[in-house]
């Protein structure tokens, strides 16, 4: 045998289970409430984008010297600045419920960068819109 005989398995403590009433109402629309959450801001972005590339206001600042990396950078920096408070909201509405147990910086981190994905998605959409 690989082990002594004086060596046993034995199962780690843990509370009884409780059941979650909260859970159980929410668990039907809680990615319905986060994507009506996100859909607002992300309409916004798709319209300021499209609308930038409408009025071609890129292609005039390039002309005058702006680097396409200024306007990217820029882009992103305002909308990384805007997506803060969506984020902070949802990670404090739902702090002492779904996320009770979670590190609280790592789920705020978590929409924060859902947000930016949403800013490189509606980038990419933009693309196919020409007027």
């Amino acid at each position: 045998a690989l082990l002594p005989i004086s060596v046993r398995e034995v199962p780690m403590p843990t509370p009884a289970h409780t059941k979650d009433d909260f859970a159980l109402i929410v668990e039907g629309v809680f990615g319905l409430f986060f994507t009506l959450l996100f859909l607002w801001p992300l309409t916004r972005m798709m319209k300021c984008l499209t609308e930038d590339k409408e009025a071609r206001i890129n292609e005039m600042m390039k002309m005058m010297g702006l680097p396409a990396e200024a306007i990217t950078l820029g882009w992103y920096v305002t909308y990384a600045i805007l997506w803060l408070l969506p984020a902070g909201l949802i990670t404090g509405i739902a702090w002492t419920t779904v996320f009770e147990h979670s590190n609280k910086t790592i789920v705020a981190l978590f929409f924060w960068l859902f947000g930016l994905c949403v800013l490189a998605f509606c980038s990419l959409l933009a693309v196919f819109f020409e007027r």
